[in-house]
């Protein structure tokens, strides 16, 4: 899609009818129906713990999820290609959400573990999903921008998913905490909220399959065939040193996805209640939204680069705090502490401050710096791209799951043994080197270009289209 003429941008159409209101509307869609499912399946996390008697219990069952994440990650690009479509993806997703939720309707504790095996590979694939949906997102409407601008319209589209996703977040945690607080802890009130949430992820599937819609792949259908080797394909773009300065910065947030349901949501009970978990997380959802507004303005590497440094600081702020109100919190069946609601308040506005700073800028980088499929995903040399790849940014965004869903994985089984205060120390070191990771590939992020670059005479072209070229992803390398 060419530029648009001056004087009448919001007319120009992209091929296939696209224009930028239409852009718009599409990714309000996708992050609505992506953002109703996530809400239920993090508030069945969060709340399934906090109501049970032993909160040993679902942090394992919480860490199978996140390892079945982890497997499916190296399945997710082959699966999302082979689909050709990010919506049936996103459907089929939900529906592995809604497996685990509904299996909370049931005493039985294998039908919890299935629906966790299915969340988790559900899981890999919507966030493959939807970060294949904003690359590809971001092609077209940058193209109707004038001038043409892909980085600008990935900080946009970022900054719509990093709004919506913590805003439906957050009403979910207040209809939670609504439907307990009318139906009490008790097995009646954990009934209701297990079957609303189940409801909510049908409903949410079903959306998604009728009314988002599907953006053109720049490349053919991968064969389902190739799976091993797109999964090798996964593993392969590790190497890449712009891959290796991101991946820090996601194990820190996949560190704290952890870190502070599980024992952020213990300090809470101990210090005020149980009751008090929900409206807090939704805080914390509140503060996410409303920094990831003003994110999408980030439209300068610059500026994207503060944010991102900052919730990394904002992150090891959250860790050092819990640990240090972790020491100094009532023993279980002591009177509440109401001293330290100032703290606590703090510390989940902290932790909405860091997630606000990973779903937006950090998205977005990863949405610009692999799209298509440049040399920087295939650092070794020769081609530009895989044999068994349609898509790079597939693969881009299942590693950057990857990264965060082993983290969360480790933390929910290790970080019971290590207790809240070794494992806020822990997790704040890592979101120092998230920081200062990111810090190290700004200057080739301002160049334009990632550090492989300068990899070998090979690399003669740019995954970048001329303004007047189509809009289509070229080869990198020259065969």
């Amino acid at each position: 899609a060419g530029p648009q003429r001056a004087g009448a941008p919001s007319a120009a159409l992209a091929p296939g009818g696209w224009d930028r209101r239409r852009a718009t509307r599409s990714m309000l869609t996708m992050s609505a129906c992506f953002a109703t499912g996530e809400a239920a399946l993090v508030a069945v996390i969060v709340l399934g713990a906090g109501l049970a008697d032993d909160p040993t219990a679902p942090a394992l069952a919480s860490g199978c999820l996140y390892l079945a994440f982890v497997a499916g990650t190296f399945l997710a690009p082959a699966i999302v290609d082979n689909l050709g479509s990010p919506r049936a993806a996103i459907s089929l997703g939900l529906l592995g959400f809604a497996c685990f939720a509904g299996a909370h309707l049931t005493p039985f504790l294998a039908l919890r573990a299935t629906g966790a095996a299915a969340a988790g590979v559900g899981g890999s694939l919507m966030w493959t999903a939807e970060g294949v949906y904003l690359a590809r997102l971001s092609r077209v409407y940058g193209a109707l921008l004038e001038p043409p601008d892909e980085t600008l319209a990935a900080s946009r589209l970022a900054g719509i998913f990093a709004t919506v996703l913590p805003a439906v977040l957050t009403v979910g945690k207040l209809a939670a905490s609504a439907i307990l607080g009318a139906l009490g802890t008790g097995p009646d009130g954990a009934w209701a909220l297990f079957a609303t949430f189940t409801v909510a992820i049908l409903g949410s599937a079903a959306c998604a399959g009728a009314c988002i819609r599907d953006v053109p792949s720049p490349g053919a259908r991968a064969p389902l065939a190739g799976c091993c080797a797109r999964a090798a394909d996964v593993l392969r773009a590790n190497r890449s040193r712009r891959m290796a300065l991101l991946a820090p910065n996601n194990v820190a947030f996949g560190l704290f996805a952890g870190y502070v349901p599980l024992h952020g949501t213990l300090l809470v009970a101990r210090a005020l209640g149980a009751e008090h978990v929900g409206w807090l997380f939704a805080l914390s959802g509140a503060v996410s939204a409303a920094l990831a507004a003003l994110s999408a303005r980030a439209a300068t590497v610059g500026r994207r680069a503060a944010l991102v440094v900052g919730g990394s600081a904002s992150f090891a702020g959250a860790g050092l705090l819990c640990a240090a109100l972790s020491r100094g919190a009532p023993a279980e069946g002591d009177a509440p502490r109401w001293g330290l609601l100032g703290p606590v308040v703090l510390l989940f506005a902290l932790y909405g401050a860091g997630n606000a700073a990973w779903q937006g800028p950090t998205m977005a980088t990863f949405a610009e710096a692999f799209r298509g499929e440049s040399h920087a995903m295939n650092p070794a040399g020769g081609r530009g791209r895989s044999a068994h790849s349609a898509d790079g940014s597939a693969v881009a965004f299942a590693n950057l799951k990857l990264h965060s869903g082993l983290a969360t994985a480790v933390g929910f089984f290790a970080f019971p043994a290590l207790g809240p205060v070794a494992s806020g120390a822990v997790a704040a070191a890592a979101a120092a080197a998230g920081g200062i990771a990111y810090a190290a590939l700004v200057p080739s992020l301002r160049r334009g270009q990632g550090p492989e670059a300068a990899a070998g005479p090979e690399v003669t072209r740019s995954t970048r289209a001329a303004p007047d070229a189509p809009a289509e992803t070229k080869p990198a390398v020259e065969e």
